[in-house]
């Protein structure tokens, strides 16, 4: 088994590449790929499964291509997004420039 515990977020976009080459060459050759991230993307693109863990307990165990990332963001933080926005809501929000409090 080999395991990976956030191996990609000093490494070029090329080196994430050989990396996930191997792992899959290893997963092909029989062995298990044990790939802990919080990148949605990576996960989805290099796992078969994904298993959710929030405040140390399993959510849940899910088929990569049976599952979207709202669905996995959503039983991260454990409740549905709301994706609708203000705008679209028809609530106004002041447009003020970001500043720092002291």
């Amino acid at each position: 088994m080999l395991v990976l515990d956030e191996p990609t977020p000093f490494l070029a976009r090329t080196d994430v590449e050989r990396l996930f080459s191997l792992a899959r060459r290893i997963k092909a050759q029989g062995a298990s790929v044990l790939f802990v991230s919080h990148d949605l993307d990576e996960v989805l693109n290099l796992t078969d499964r994904v298993t959710v863990i929030r405040d140390g307990a399993v959510v849940g165990t899910f088929h990569s291509k049976e599952v979207t990332k709202s669905d996995l963001i959503e039983q991260i933080i454990g409740h549905p997004l709301l994706m609708q926005s203000a705008e679209a809501s028809g609530k106004q929000i002041a447009r003020t420039p970001p500043r720092l409090l002291r």
